[in-house]
């Protein structure tokens, strides 16, 4: 189980905390009626796709390294 959730930790962590900023900076321009920089806050949405981009290909690895492992198996039972 946790060699499917692993890839993909860093992607929930980052939008964890971009979530936690993106809510704060919301809750602070209600709160104090200041506008906060809107590059920032594009920055924080986007950040999580790239970790998301990672863990797909660490997937795919993953599972292309599965089964390359089981026909070295089936390769070394047939000799």
């Amino acid at each position: 189980m946790l060699e499917k959730i692993s890839p993909w930790i860093a992607a929930l962590f980052c939008a964890t905390l971009s979530a936690i900023t993106i809510i704060g900076n919301l809750r602070l321009m209600v709160v104090n009626r200041t506008s906060q920089n809107d590059v920032s806050s594009v920055f924080y949405c986007f950040l999580p796709m790239s970790f998301y981009f990672v863990g797909a290909e660490l997937m795919k690895l993953q599972r292309e390294n599965r089964e390359l492992r089981k026909m070295i198996e089936k390769l070394s039972e047939s000799r």
